[in-house]
């Protein structure tokens, strides 16, 4: 049995309850829970996720997690961790404050997007965040804005249009 191994930045260490995993950052996605537990598979065996994420020595944040057991209980998700779930989750952290920017750049175009087809307003709130139904009811806002605008500006030159006509000279 290996004592620990390496996974990018994470190591992950045999217990003898199980596995504990030191990470620089905590993950979110990891849900403690008594009534749903989350599974976490490793090399091929599946660990209930008991702990709670916690400061070690160096500073990251540490998960613990028990084998599990033939228990009566319902898991919750079961996540895969390997060195492609630590990569994924690695470039996911790097591209984020990208996403965070862009996505305020993006919410001043939110009212265009709105028009825009269903497939591309789910690419947008995948990578940006942006919910179709919010962009949708900013087009709609800024259409009813933009409409009743027009509507002002008619009215405001029939009105012009007529006292002008009233006051000029016959001739």
């Amino acid at each position: 049995m290996i004592p620990s191994i390496a996974l990018g930045p994470d190591v992950v260490v045999r217990t003898t309850l199980g596995i504990e995993i030191y990470t620089p950052w905590p993950m979110p996605d990891w849900d403690i829970s008594p009534h749903r537990p989350t599974v976490i598979r490793f090399h091929g065996d599946d660990f209930l996720l008991v702990g709670s994420a916690r400061p070690s020595s160096a500073g990251s944040a540490t998960s613990c997690s028990a084998p599990t057991r033939r228990r009566a209980h319902v898991p919750g998700k079961t996540i895969v961790y390997d060195l492609q779930y630590v990569r994924e989750r690695e470039r996911a952290r790097r591209e984020q404050p990208l996403r965070v920017g862009s996505a305020r750049a993006l919410w001043c175009l939110a009212p265009l997007f709105g028009f825009a087809p269903s497939r591309i307003q789910r690419l947008l709130h995948h990578h940006f965040g942006l919910l179709p139904a919010t962009v949708t009811w900013a087009s709609v806002i800024v259409e009813y804005g933009v409409a009743l605008i027009a509507a002002l500006v008619i009215v405001l030159t029939v009105t012009t249009a007529a006292d002008w006509l009233r006051s000029a000279p016959d001739g």
